[in-house]
């Protein structure tokens, strides 16, 4: 089976991208912030990589 492009999924109704860190802040993601505005109820988002999602950290 062919590998297919994110953007080609028929599923995808809009394709938001960035390779920044997951250690920002939401509004340091511009393209994370606008997927998540353009979110309505009912929507689903789905991230092809979740380390770069979003990262916690423990502090001692």
């Amino acid at each position: 089976m062919p590998h297919r492009s994110r953007r080609q999924d028929p599923i995808c109704v809009k394709v938001f991208e960035e390779k920044v860190s997951g250690k920002l802040k939401v509004s340091d993601r511009p393209a994370l912030k606008a997927a998540l505005d353009y979110m309505r109820p009912g929507d689903m988002l789905t991230v092809a990589e979740a380390d770069r999602l979003g990262r916690t950290s423990s502090k001692g």
